[in-house]
């Protein structure tokens, strides 16, 4: 469901405001459908960490952490929400707790980065800090995007 709707949840956050009511209307609602499905991921995430079936080894496991992770940054884009920030440090804790060696390695190098380009640091924040994702900042991401 997560790969289905965010592009809808990208299309509100980088364009929102050029949208009819009744087309922002659906696109809110499926962006909210997308970070609904990024928290059930969140549970099963957290389930396999405590298990100990979450593995560097599997590539989908780091994939859908990051890809949940871009979603949370797309959501706190849209809204500062402390739920939204602490899952998004702990999926940020998780690929930091996962076996460094291959596609994790790459992804624990480089996000980063990434995440600096939308005005974020991958460090845990204080619990009182506010994390500006700036829309903007996004769109300049996402220059060529235009569906």
């Amino acid at each position: 469901m997560m790969l289905l709707t965010q592009p809808f949840l990208l299309y509100s956050v980088i364009r929102g405001a050029s949208l009819n009511d009744m087309r922002k209307a659906w696109f809110e609602k499926l962006g909210e459908i997308c970070v609904d499905a990024a928290k059930n991921a969140i549970v099963v995430l957290k389930s396999m960490e405590n298990d100990g079936s979450l593995s560097s080894l599997v590539t989908f496991d780091c994939t859908c952490t990051l890809k949940v992770i871009m979603i949370l940054c797309l959501a706190l884009a849209k809204r500062e929400s402390a739920e939204l920030r602490t899952e998004y440090e702990f999926c940020l804790g998780l690929i930091d707790r996962m076996e460094q060696i291959g596609f994790c390695k790459s992804v624990n190098e480089e996000l980063p980065s990434h995440l600096a380009r939308l005005g974020i640091k991958k460090e845990r924040r204080e619990s009182g800090a506010s994390m500006e994702v700036s829309p903007n900042a996004v769109s300049q991401m996402w220059s060529g995007f235009d569906p």
